[in-house]
Parts: structure tokens; sequence; C-alpha cells
């Protein structure tokens, strides 16, 4: 009788440690902040790490977030494993719910709980396969998210409710959310865009740089950058922000964004707004600088698409070069002039566009 009793105990131990193989890694990862639309998302990953294979039962995924920034959790991206309709036919629909007034509890609904076998969770590195994915309303810019995991109530079961799983949890997102844009506009008269923007709160905010592309480069966007704006840091009330492009150049239409960069260089790009600017008369603009060495820039504006020709004389009127020499949309323009192989002195530059010519001088000094 010893002996049967000695067996007993030798195989409950023995399959304690087969059960005890099974272990699960959940993550949550892919934190993502869209101010242009206010939500905030993230994926939940599992992972099977231990020595056996789990077919996936009842899971509950309870993650705490902070109720004063962020509400009203939804899932999309739902793995087609773990719920309606999946190959195994022992999942109802994956749900999503607020428990406890602070955490998303994200539920893999298992009805097979009699007959059926479940879904093998994936070993796959370095995170396993996605779950779902989560997105929750910003209700309040200057607060932190404060994401973390509710490892005392989150667990996966295994779908045969002997087997035990052990779980075990990563992934935080404690940062602040960033500078919320509340309007981002443009307006522009013969010359220059006047851009205007306002925040409803900053959090950790250094300030803006202002990009411009323009219609020339199309359909490929060339950002480059036009000016910067010093942030106010942490606010918790409406600030409003300005800017003027002077010198737009390359066409009539342009886009402009702005690269919002937080104290510690992390940064996020608003979206982009596009503004024209129609000249109403041919114009050429003194070039700049002026004197040069060696290179100086040449603008001018065409109300019309023309055939442009902009031509460089010596003081003599001997052309020395051919600078532009095509057509031309409406807009305004600019023409780098490099005089490196000219000696110093002054030099004529003329335009000549549809019935418009005119001349300028300008000043080499070396």
């Amino acid at each position: 009788m010893k002996s049967f009793y000695f067996i007993i105990v030798v195989a409950f131990l023995s399959m304690n440690v087969v059960f005890a193989q099974r272990a699960a890694t959940h993550t949550i990862t892919n934190f993502n902040v869209n101010t242009s639309t206010n939500k905030f998302s993230f994926d939940i990953y599992s992972q099977s790490t231990g020595a056996s294979a789990i077919n996936v039962g009842i899971t509950n995924y309870l993650i705490i977030f902070n109720n004063s920034a962020l509400s009203s959790p939804v899932i999309s991206n739902v793995n087609s494993k773990y719920t309606t309709g999946s190959s195994t036919g022992d999942y109802d629909a994956m749900t999503v719910e607020t428990s406890f007034g602070n955490e998303v509890n994200v539920t893999i609904r298992f009805t097979g709980a009699v007959s059926g076998v479940g879904d093998i969770l994936s070993t796959t590195g370095p995170t396993g396969e996605r779950i779902c994915t989560v997105t929750l309303n910003i209700t309040n810019q200057s607060a932190t998210a404060m994401v973390s995991w509710d490892e005392t109530n989150s667990a996966m079961l295994a779908a045969n409710p002997l087997l035990s799983i052990t779980n075990s949890y990563v992934g935080t997102f404690d940062n602040p959310l960033p500078v919320e844009l509340s309007s981002f506009t443009a307006s522009s008269n013969q010359s220059a865009v006047n851009l205007k923007w306002q925040t409803a709160t900053e959090v950790n905010n250094y300030g803006f740089e202002i990009e411009r592309a323009s219609s020339s480069t199309m359909p490929l966007q060339v950002w480059e950058k036009v000016g910067f704006v010093n942030g106010n840091g942490n606010s918790n009330s409406p600030k409003t922000y300005s800017f003027s492009d002077n010198n737009p150049s390359g066409g009539s239409k342009f886009l402009y964004r702005l690269k919002q960069i937080d104290n510690d260089g992390q940064f996020e790009y608003s979206d982009a707004i596009e503004v024209e600017i129609v000249p109403k008369e041919f114009v050429l603009y003194q070039n700049y600088p002026n004197p040069f060495n060696p290179v100086t820039t040449i603008r001018y504006q065409l109300p019309k698409e023309s055939k442009v020709v902009i031509k460089i004389y010596n003081i003599l009127g001997a052309e020395v070069m051919e600078l532009i020499n095509e057509q031309k949309e409406p807009g305004i323009y600019e023409a780098d002039f490099n005089a490196a192989s000219l000696s110093s002195g002054t030099y004529i530059y003329k335009i000549s566009a549809d019935n418009f010519v005119q001349t300028k001088k300008m000043i080499l000094l070396k």
C-alpha cells in the first residue's frame, strides 16, 4: 500500500512539473499619440515562452490608465484566432470594457470548456502575436497617460482547466501626453504667407519648427525649415502663435507643417495645410545678399505662365551667363547665381518674361 501511495505522489509531482512548463509573456507596446484626432493607442501582444505549448483559454488583459487623461477604450486589429469565426470555433467575440473606473479590460472569451481545444499561442519572438489594438480618447493633454499592467487581476488560462500557466507582463507608458494643437491656419498677400496656430494645452514644449514644401517639387514633397518659434513649456491655457514666411519660392502653391519639439528632443508633425499665392504683376527683386561673394539669389514673380529668360551682363554690356531659359507657371521663384569664376565688379541681371523686361545692378566683391 505504501508503494501505491508513493507512486501517486511521484505522479502528481511529475504532473506539476509538466504543467509549470507552460509560461506566457504579455506585452503592451507600439504606443502612439495622435494629436490630430486626439487618440492614444497601443498594441497587446502575447507569446508562449515555456517548454510546453499553450492552447489559449479564457484570458483577461487588465491595463491601468489615468482616467483624468484617457477614456472610452475600443479595440481593433483583433486576432482572428481568438474571436468569433476562429478555425477551432471555440471563441466568442473578443470584448473590451472599463473595469474599476481606470482599467482597460480586454477579454478572450473561450467557449469550448468541455470539448474545445483552443488555438495554440505563438512562440515567435520577440513578443509573439498581436492580440489587438486598444485606442482611447485623449481628454486632458496636460496629464500623463500612466499606462501599466494590473498584474494581479490579469491572467491567461489554458483551454484545459487542469493546465496552469505562469504569466508575466511587460510594458508601461508614463510619458506626458504631447502638445494639443487646436488650430493651424494660413493666409497670404502678394509675396508672403502668414501662419497662425493655437494650442489648448502644452507639456514639455520646447517650440515649433516651421517647414515648407512648394508645388514645384510635387508629387515629391521636399520639406525645408523656414523658421522656429519658441514654445511655452507647460501650460493649461490656450496659447496663440504666429509666423510670417516673407520669402516663399518655387511656384504658387505651398504646403506648411509644424514640427513640435519637446524639451527632451522628441517631436511630432502637424497635418500639412496648403496656401496659394498668385501674384498680380511681374516683379524682379533686388538680389540678396548684395554685395555678394560668390553666390547671390535673384528673386522674381510671374502673374501668368511665361517663358522666362534671365541673363547676366558685365558693366560693358557683354553677356557672361544665361541663368534661366524655361517656361514657368505663375508664382514666385528664386535662382542662385554663382560668380566664382568672375572677377570683382558691377554686373547687370536682366529678366525677360512675356512683355516684361527689367534690369538691376549687383556688386561682386571678392
